[in-house]
């Protein structure tokens, strides 16, 4: 018989991960999620700098700690697209951008999916950060909804000053805070399906029922119908054992009842009028730059450039209301083809994953890019930082089973 000394398995065994130095890490996660969408009030260099400050920190708190694990192969085609692709614009703001700042900003931004993702992927902190996330969204929620029935005008740390008659959490656009509750609803269903006491299943149920009440108080079409259909498909593919489910189900299709009502009584109509103007005035700017596109982070200049006589006068459009519009105009046609190319298979890969979190960000990533045809929300940072955090520990479930 060999005896074997403990030292041949070092390098084998994985060493434990603190739980205590993950929460903190990813509490910072969750906090900068929350209070990430105070950018889309405009260029505020300070917040910028810590919230990037504060993921980098998150980052290297879970760094010291994890064992040597890899990238799980789920991500690495992901990350290397990333990758390229601020390479890429990081090039175009060096050379033929029309506004370098506004390219370094959007750099800054999707970088820090890099460093959100690695956080994710840590080994031990699956349950734990999807509680953390959970619960982020679910007060998020909460202060949207507290906010409206109270009559407070505030987003936190401004004030709120437009879409005052409907639900929009921390966020300035209706729109972005009902992706960001499609996105908490979804983790919902996911943390009831992986729930193992009755305890977690309650309060997963309750979040669950919170952010569907703001989806519904958002009053945004596209992200109530689009989002409603996801998540009532997630729940029903997930209801095998879980009734609650079936339940959830059932309240996105009345909501997406009553956002057909929603259409009829409001100015809906107007809006999709506007867009169609906005669109058009995408594709004259992407005809002229069809190959290099003008620069990433430039269409608040591009909007100004080209805009028609068709356009609604006195509001400021810094999208033309389509991530993929956006995307063609500022990187250039092929760039923007191969990011949605990446996307799409993730999404493809991630239903293809049998677990419940995974096909929640499936549904997730789907929701996303649909959504992203007729609304430039889904680039919001917040939301992107809630979404590769979440498909950053929907990939451990390949590796851990």
């Amino acid at each position: 018989m060999t005896l074997h000394r403990k030292s041949d398995f070092a390098e084998t065994e994985p060493r434990a991960f603190p739980q205590d130095r993950l929460s903190w890490g990813a509490m910072i996660c969750i906090l900068v999620a929350v209070l990430l969408p105070v950018w889309q009030g405009g260029n505020r260099l300070p917040a910028q700098v810590v919230a990037a400050s504060a993921i980098l920190i998150a980052l290297l708190l879970c760094i010291r700690f994890q064992s040597q694990a890899s990238l799980p192969e789920l991500l690495r085609m992901p990350m290397a697209g990333l990758a390229a692709l601020l390479t890429y614009c990081a090039i175009q703001a060096a050379t033929w951008s029309i506004e370098p700042g506004r390219s370094w900003d959007f750099i800054l931004q999707a970088g820090l999916l890099l460093i959100a993702i690695p956080v994710a992927v840590a080994p031990g902190s699956r349950r734990p950060l999807l509680d953390l996330l959970l619960v982020g969204a679910a007060v998020n929620a909460a202060f949207g909804l507290a906010a409206q029935i109270l009559g407070v005008r505030s987003l936190g740390l401004f004030e709120k000053t437009d879409y005052l008659e409907w639900v929009s959490g921390t966020f300035v656009n209706r729109n972005a805070a009902a992706d960001f509750f499609v996105l908490g609803a979804l983790l919902s269903i996911a943390r009831i399906a992986m729930a193992r006491s009755l305890r977690t299943r309650v309060v997963s149920s309750v979040a669950l029922f919170i952010l569907l009440a703001a989806l519904a108080g958002t009053g945004s079409r596209g992200g109530v119908v689009v989002g409603g259909l996801c998540i009532a498909g997630c729940a029903t593919m997930l209801a095998k054992r879980h009734r609650i489910l079936v339940v959830a189900g059932s309240v996105c299709l009345a909501l997406l009842g009553a956002t057909i009502l929603l259409v009829q009584r409001t100015g809906a109509f107007e809006s999709s009028a506007a867009r169609f103007a906005l669109w058009s005035d995408a594709v004259t700017a992407i005809a002229l730059r069809p190959w290099g596109g003008f620069g990433a982070g430039t269409y608040p200049t591009i909007s100004i450039l080209f805009r028609s006589p068709s356009v609604p006068p006195g509001l400021t459009w810094d999208s033309s209301h389509s991530v993929y519009l956006d995307a063609a105009a500022t990187l250039g046609i092929p760039a923007a083809v191969l990011a949605s190319i990446v996307v799409i298979g993730l999404a493809v890969r991630l239903f293809r994953l049998h677990d419940p979190l995974a096909l929640a960000m499936g549904f997730g990533t789907l929701h996303l890019l649909i959504h992203a045809i007729f609304d430039f929300s889904p680039v919001t940072p917040a939301i992107l930082v809630l979404f590769a955090v979440a498909v950053g520990m929907a990939a451990r479930a390949r590796s851990a089973s």
